[in-house]
Order: structure tokens, then C-alpha cells, then sequence
């Protein structure tokens, strides 16, 4: 049986463990923020030590969004936004038509679609996409 401070060491343990972890996770994406609102020629300026300067900005600008707002990378993002939501708006329609069918309706094979469809969904992605990239 374990005792109550065994417990309590236990539990100072695993916060302990987990605060290490969320820092290791957040110190990297508060760091590439804090790198985008900087000059290019100041993101690796103040890297070691970790000082507030690392996090804070001491002259912020926006102008790394402007440029790439306005270059090609615009182009790229408003093309990947159309695909994103038309392939969205297309999966909702097609799914949602399949999952009443499959649902609602009593018709002969639907087990068998059924077991295929859930059978798809135990194939890793990565095996499809595999010989995508080799076409």
C-alpha cells in the first residue's frame, strides 16, 4: 500500500514532468513567432543566452508578412485555400450522401460496402500516397 507521501511525490513527479515537456513544445513556436515579427537580419542576433530579448522583439515589424503576402507565396496560399475548402465542401456532400445511405436505407450489399468502408480506413495513408509520387 502506498503512502500518502509516496503519492504526493509521485504527483510533483509527473507535473514536474510534464511542465519540462510543455516548455520543450512551446518554447520553439513562442521563438518562430517572436522570428517573424523580426528583421531578417536580427531573427539569430540574440539566440543564446535565452534573455527576454530571445522571445521579445525589440524593434517588431510586420514586414516579413507584407513580403510574403505580396509575392508568390500569396498566389500558393489563395490556390491552396480554394483546394482546401472545395475539397472540403465536395467530402461533406459525398460523405454525408454515403453515411444516410449507408444508415437509413436497407438495400442488398450494404453490409459488404460497409465492411469495405471500414476496411479503407485501417490502410495508412502513407501506402496510398507512395505511388501517387512515383506517377
Amino acid at each position: 500500500m502506498a503512502t500518502a507521501g509516496s503519492n504526493r511525490t509521485a504527483t510533483i513527479v509527473r507535473t514536474a514532468f510534464g511542465i519540462a515537456v510543455t516548455v520543450a513544445f512551446v518554447v520553439p513556436i513562442i521563438w518562430l513567432l517572436s522570428g517573424s515579427l523580426r528583421p531578417g537580419n536580427e531573427i539569430f542576433t540574440s539566440l543564446t543566452p535565452l534573455t527576454p530579448s530571445t522571445f521579445i522583439p525589440p524593434h517588431p515589424s510586420l514586414d516579413n508578412f507584407v513580403t510574403a503576402l505580396t509575392g508568390p507565396f500569396r498566389t500558393g496560399l489563395v490556390n491552396s485555400i480554394i483546394v482546401a475548402v472545395a475539397t472540403v465542401i465536395a467530402g461533406l456532400l459525398v460523405c454525408s450522401l454515403a453515411a444516410f445511405a449507408l444508415s437509413a436505407m436497407t438495400w442488398p450489399g450494404r453490409d459488404m460496402v460497409f465492411a469495405i468502408v471500414v476496411f479503407t480506413f485501417l490502410i495508412p495513408e502513407e501506402l496510398v500516397a507512395l505511388p501517387l509520387s512515383l506517377l
